[in-house]
């Protein structure tokens, strides 16, 4: 009841309701280059900047020729325009001295870990981080500095890190992969060809497949569907051969793909009259995370249920701090039972339930303002391993002889 006499009528809010679960977009870029060109009065180094790619005075003033620019080259070469979060840092010396730039300084904020105040600081959270050019290195022996960290601001964020193999040999990509074990890690071996300039030069790979990201999250409205098998644009080639044939399991896209590391394979294999495989692979093969366990293998897998948990967090606030009663414990209840119902019928999930659950519930635990809802989902995997079994049935010839039987009926 309303605790102020009143003599007329008037409105007052009578309790809770289901509330909208919105989605965040999963697919800005986070990129952490040198670009020493770059108008340092747009682009300030250490410092989170938001764009799109079709933004043509931001692309002036980000230069031409570094590895930013390259970097953003390869998104626009998608036929896509991408949102973009960069963040320029100082070009050093040498690589080490860039590398540790481009790592920076967590209390600082620096670095890649300038990331992590993005949404902050711009209004866009990025979901696809990667800094091409300085990820395939094994320095000293040890795990690429810029991938340790750069998965560690993507394991904040639930993010995706995008990182480059050496590019040289599956051996030493196999090693390179030895160094991770987490879901939210996508390596990719080898590198592209790109003719600019009047020559061919190689470039990594990592930008490219981000773009691709980018354009099936755009197709399908949404990060619940594997970015492979799908051709990257602007290519000419891969900086070395990579085998695949249709129907086989013998060759260097499988044990890439069975070791976790996603490749680039050819339309058609081409080989010349020794056998050699021809470097003319332009199609993006792999839905492999580094993650050591099996769950969460397939990045799309591990992108869904990401957003799905991000979503749910941000939309849940409202209910906080209202009085516990059975009206607002089935208005959370039913909030994520559409959304996991939305989910099912566009093909993320294969289906989710909400449930509050007695045994999770107890009355101490309401009485300290406590509650506990189940919210049990089961992602879409990718189709990755289709088995026809191919086998003969003699039953055939038992409706050959009555088809003649039948003719010969008819004959006569």
């Amino acid at each position: 009841m309303a605790l102020t006499p009143n003599h007329g009528t008037r409105i007052i809010d009578a309790g809770d309701t289901e509330r909208p679960i919105l989605i965040a977009d999963q697919s800005p870029a986070g990129i952490v280059l040198p670009a020493s060109n770059a108008d340092a009065s747009v682009f300030p180094l250490n410092e989170p900047v938001h764009f799109f790619t079709n933004d043509a005075a931001k692309l002036e003033a980000l230069g031409i020729d570094n590895p930013a620019s390259q970097a953003v080259a390869a998104l626009l070469r998608q036929g896509i325009t991408a949102s973009v979060v960069f963040v320029r840092v100082e070009e050093g010396a040498d690589l080490e001295t860039t590398v540790s730039n481009i790592v920076g300084d967590a209390a600082a904020k620096t670095g890649v870990h300038a990331l992590r105040h993005a949404r902050g600081h711009t209004g866009v959270e990025p979901g696809l981080l990667f800094s091409p050019g300085f990820t395939s290195q094994r320095i000293g022996g040890q795990k690429n500095p810029v991938m340790a960290e750069l998965g560690s601001v993507a394991a904040d964020l639930k993010s995706i890190a995008i990182g480059d193999c050496p590019r040289t040999s599956n051996q030493e990509a196999f090693q390179y992969r030895a160094d991770f074990s987490d879901r939210y890690t996508y390596l990719i071996e080898p590198g592209v060809t790109v003719f600019e300039a009047g020559e061919t030069v190689v470039q990594p790979a990592s930008a490219y497949a981000a773009g691709l990201f980018m354009k099936r999250d755009a197709q399908r409205g949404g990060p619940y569907f594997s970015p492979s098998n799908q051709a990257i644009l602007g290519i000419t080639g891969t900086s070395r051969p990579i085998s695949y044939f249709d129907g086989e399991i013998n060759h260097d896209a499988n044990f890439l793909n069975n070791a976790g590391i996603n490749t680039i394979i050819p339309s058609t294999t081409i080989q010349s009259a020794t056998g050699a495989v021809a470097s003319n692979g332009t199609i993006l093969w792999g839905s492999e995370t580094t993650s050591a366990d099996p769950l969460w293998r397939f990045v799309n897998v591990v992108r869904t249920r990401a957003t799905i948990e991000k979503a749910v967090v941000r939309a849940m606030r409202p209910f906080i701090d209202g009085n516990i009663r059975a009206q607002q414990i089935v208005a959370v209840q039913r909030s994520l039972q559409i959304f996991l119902d939305q989910l099912t019928a566009v093909g993320a999930i294969l289906g989710g339930r909400a449930e509050f659950q007695k045994a999770l519930n107890s009355g101490q635990a309401l009485r300290s303002g406590t509650v506990r809802i189940e919210m049990i989902a089961e992602e879409a995997p990718p189709l990755n391993d289709l088995i026809i079994g191919s086998r003969r049935d003699a039953v055939y010839f038992d409706i050959l002889v009555n088809d003649i039987l039948a003719e010969i009926g008819q004959a006569a």
